[in-house]
Formats: C-alpha cells, sequence, structure tokens
C-alpha cells in the first residue's frame, strides 16, 4: 500500500485538470513511521537513487542536550507528556518531532523527527 502525492484533479477555476502522464513509482509517498516506545528497532527503506534511509520502529533512549551545561547525554524515555501533532499520539505512546517526553533527566522536547532520521535528539526543557 503506498501513499500518492499529485497535484490536484482540478484547476483554479474549478475546471478539470487533464492528466499528461501516468501515475510514476517516483511520485509515491510511504505510510508515516509510528515510533513507540520499546527497545530499539531500525527499518531500511529503498529510496530513489538506490540510497537507504533509516527509520526508528521504536526506541528507549534519547540524545539530551542540556543547554547550561552545552553537553549531550544519552537519557532513558519514561513516558510521552505532550504531543501537539496530535492529541491520541499520548496514549498510543507515539513520539513525533516537537513532542515532549518524560526521561530520567527531566522532560525533553524533540528536535529530530524520528520517521526520517536513524537517532532521536532532544532538548532539555526548562523546569
Amino acid at each position: 500500500m503506498g501513499v500518492w502525492h499529485l497535484r490536484s484533479k482540478r484547476k483554479n477555476t474549478g475546471g478539470l485538470l487533464r492528466r499528461d502522464s501516468k501515475s510514476k513509482k517516483s511520485q509515491m509517498g510511504s505510510l508515516p513511521t509510528q515510533t513507540t516506545i520499546a527497545p530499539i528497532k531500525l527499518k531500511e527503506k529503498k529510496t530513489r537513487g538506490g540510497s537507504v534511509k533509516k527509520t526508528i520502529i521504536s526506541t528507549d533512549k534519547i540524545n539530551v542536550f542540556d543547554k547550561t551545561k552545552k553537553a549531550f547525554k544519552i537519557a532513558k524515555i519514561i513516558s510521552i507528556v505532550k504531543n501537539p501533532a496530535n492529541p491520541h499520539f499520548i496514549r498510543r505512546t507515539l513520539m513525533t518531532k516537537g513532542a515532549i517526553i518524560k526521561t530520567d533527566m527531566g522532560n525533553v522536547k524533540i528536535t529530530s523527527r524520528p520517521g526520517q532520521n536513524p537517532s532521536l535528539n532532544g532538548v532539555l526543557a526548562e523546569k
């Protein structure tokens, strides 16, 4: 199953827009990766041009940047506090960019995109 990223079938005036070519595999997207809290598990996706993109299926650790000490430290994820992308992601324990999670260091805001990067990074939130 795939997701198609095509332009609209209608013009700005409301008229029907005629397709000039058929659908191509390069126009196809993919379903979102839903990263959860569990032992680390990565998935490799083949991309256009023969490259490989790694995504995080699940993880229980995060690289936390402490602004006061100006250093990174690996912290253990306990739970999700807030997710502005979707309020239902909290009870489903899904992590996206911008989510605030509870760690053993304190609350951390996720700055990386778990569906695009093979590592999870965040910034320690002020208390």
